[in-house]
């Protein structure tokens, strides 16, 4: 790939030394996962080392010293084309917990150290290897059915989503949303449908294109068969049935 500056054209894959890449979690100037996919654009016999701190632009690279310390960084050697999220390495490798209470309380705690950001960038990158096949939608369950609502926001090549109880994005950053949505909520799921009226008065007030529906008398993740106290077959076939037939109309 190439990029120009100045009129001058800068083949970024004849770089052949070392290269020392140093940012911030905060840099607004040069936000970090930017910078990571410079690894993407350097000749793959060049050795790279990312640097990643915590804190904002110059104070993410001058961190006086301290006991404990109030700064924090990670160091990775990034391979040719690999996702930041990758390095990163999420928050702990090989997870797999059933449901029950402490496993319950250990996914929360992971899904809070891998946040929103490097999940989202996953999906964005997953959707763009698809697209050339065509049309590309996003289905999303609990904290999935989340992260459709917010791709819809930030993703505006995605073509449909589909969010199965999922937590609502901001009402002010409906107006980016461009995608048909279906959005599937449980009639018992007071913490997620306190949500709906925002999110669904500023869709109506945006002109998007989307359709609501709540099955009465369940539970949140009424889909999940693995889960025997909320699974509930006959709201999750109709919601199934919805979905396909969503999909196609919007996929073609």
């Amino acid at each position: 790939d190439k990029l120009t500056i100045a009129g001058e054209s800068i083949d970024l894959d004849r770089i052949i030394q070392p290269l020392y890449v140093v940012t911030a979690e905060d840099d607004h100037i040069a936000p970090w996962k930017q910078c990571y996919r410079i690894r993407k654009y350097i000749n793959v016999a060049a050795p790279v080392r990312f640097v990643l701190s915590t804190s904002g632009h110059i104070l993410g690279i001058v961190n006086p010293p301290a006991n404990p310390p109030k700064r924090a960084y990670w160091i990775g050697e990034p391979e040719r084309n690999e996702h930041w999220e990758h390095w990163f390495d999420r928050a702990e490798k090989k997870v797999d917990l059933p449901y029950t209470p402490e496993a319950t309380a250990k996914g929360r705690e992971l899904r809070a150290q891998i946040g929103y950001d490097g999940p989202i960038l996953d999906i964005e990158a997953a959707a763009e290897a698809l697209s050339p096949a065509g049309k590309v939608a996003v289905v999303g369950f609990c904290w999935g059915g989340g992260m459709v609502n917010r791709l819809a926001v930030t993703d505006p090549t995605l073509d449909a989503g589909v969010a199965y109880y999922g937590m609502q994005p901001d009402a002010k950053d409906v107006a980016q949303i461009k995608a048909p949505l279906l959005l599937q909520y449980a009639g018992l799921d007071e913490r997620i449908n306190a949500g709906i009226p925002a999110y669904e008065a500023a869709l109506k007030a945006e002109g998007k294109s989307f359709e609501i529906h709540t099955y009465d008398g369940v539970n949140h993740a009424f889909n999940n068969d693995t889960n025997t106290a909320r699974y509930d077959k006959a709201a999750a076939d109709l919601a199934w049935s919805r979905t396909l037939v969503f999909l196609h109309k919007s996929l073609g």
